[in-house]
């Protein structure tokens, strides 16, 4: 059994010889699901039946009674390991949890839906293991590109696990021969939505960062503990470190089974989600020259492919450099993500830009390095532009006068001027400044 929902996709439900279903979870929507009977010789046929299915009434209290607590529903489907009943589970509650009609600013549900969240990503990345089907990895790619679509519910250690399950399942996937090429790309699709889904979750949490910025302005200001600790601050890094890794293995792995078997000049491939996306094509090496590869958020261009790898280069123990044979085809993988993905390195807050990358591989997936070119790769990045710097300005319970304005980064240059609007008078400030943070008298970086 499949049902096909209004995206024109189909995802399995249930296989088997059994005559009768167990119980079936469904999305909520106007689905058709679709039944098939098959002979022994491969033939078949087909019925189908239109279902609309509604949300009950205090389904967000419900979903976490289902996935949270001792004997939950949800826990039992796992021990169970049966793939297909854990992930039409997961996509029909996280099809609740992803309608958005909750209040926004009710932070206990939020908290309710987060935990909701996290119980089905640990499931998940239980199960992801012991996937072994075509048609098991195109549901938990599913479910996880379901689970975590709302990134700011995806929270803490929960990235990791879904970064870590994302990237058992892509390997799976890669290891599958003679795949539909439309159940390759859709699963392909899933995998980077859900990549995507993650990487942003991740970069908006150094959310534990945010979330612990100090607030003057506050009533209840309270400077002492108020901020992150360097340990703190380092096991985000190394949470976000995990999980870009993760998530770039995982899309790399995708990327390469979708392109196996590709012949060279065929039509290239675009996988194009909401936070990340793929151009993944595969050329002879004489049709690279003065290609221009882009997406919305900038260009490559490859200078004439004599220049760029018409023989790969190597560098053995002694230092010597050895030629090998020409290279027959390249696959060209190109990336772009809307958030940056490397928020654990301190360069990252130099970059207010979509992030690209351009990965060339031969025929059985090896990287082939680029360096030491002949002619440049040119590379054009379309920059966000920040609105002209407004103050923003407040005093805080204690009467100190706060002000606020956006930069492109700690280095820009910025003039301002502070005058009082009586200019007869001759009066000392005293100005404390702080990137990123609000300063205090005790916490800045300079004073003016």
């Amino acid at each position: 059994m499949r049902e096909e929902s209004s995206t024109k996709t189909r995802t399995l439900l249930q296989s088997g010889n059994n005559t009768q279903t167990n119980g079936i979870y469904f999305e909520l929507g106007n689905l058709t699901v679709f039944a098939r009977v098959t002979d022994m010789y491969g033939e078949y046929i087909e019925t189908s039946s239109y279902v609309q299915v509604k949300p009950a009434a205090n389904l967000a209290a419900k979903a976490l009674n289902m996935t949270t607590g001792e004997d939950n529903v949800f826990d039992q489907l796992v021990d169970g390991g049966d793939v297909g009943e854990v992930t039409s589970l997961i996509c029909a509650v996280a099809s609740v949890l992803n309608t958005g009609d909750e209040d926004e600013e009710d932070t206990d549900a939020q908290e309710a839906r987060s935990k909701v969240r996290s119980a089905m990503i640990n499931g998940l990345e239980k199960m992801s293991t012991s996937v072994t089907t075509s048609d098991g990895v195109g549901q938990a790619a599913k479910a996880l590109d379901s689970v975590t679509a709302t990134p700011e519910e995806v929270k803490g250690e929960t990235q990791a696990k879904a970064a870590s399950a994302l990237k058992s399942v892509s390997g799976t996937f890669s290891s599958f021969q003679g795949m539909r090429e439309t159940d390759k790309v859709a699963t392909v699709t899933d995998i980077t939505s859900g990549a995507g889904n993650v990487l942003t979750a991740s970069s908006g949490s150094s959310g534990k960062i945010e979330a612990l910025k100090v607030d003057p302005l506050s009533a209840s200001f309270d400077y002492e503990g108020s901020e992150p600790s360097p340990e703190e601050l380092e096991e985000e890094r190394e949470k976000n470190k995990y999980v870009a890794q993760s998530i770039v293995d995982a899309t790399n792995m995708a990327a390469d089974a979708l392109l196996k078997g590709k012949p060279s000049g065929s039509k290239p491939v675009t996988i194009d989600t909401s936070s990340l996306k793929m151009s993944l094509q595969r050329d002879k090496p004489s049709d690279l020259g003065g290609k221009k590869l882009g997406s919305g958020g900038g260009t490559f261009k490859l200078p004439t492919s004599s220049a760029l790898l018409s023989r790969r280069r190597r560098r053995d123990l002694t230092g010597n450099e050895d030629e090998d044979d020409e290279i027959e085809s390249v696959a060209i993988v190109m990336t772009e993500t809307a958030k940056n993905p490397f928020t654990w390195d301190t360069a990252a807050l130099e970059l207010d830009s979509k992030v690209l990358s351009l990965e060339l591989k031969e025929a059985d997936g090896t990287p082939i390095p680029v360096r030491e070119t002949e002619e440049p790769i040119i590379i054009e990045i379309e920059n966000k532009n920040v609105d002209d710097s407004k103050l923003e300005s407040t005093v805080n319970a204690t009467g100190m006068f706060y002000s606020k304005f956006r930069t492109q980064n700690n280095h820009t240059a910025v003039r301002i001027t502070i005058r009082p609007t009586d200019t007869t008078l001759s009066v000392n400030y005293t100005v404390y400044v702080r990137y990123m943070y609000s300063p205090t008298m005790r916490d800045r970086k300079s004073v003016v």
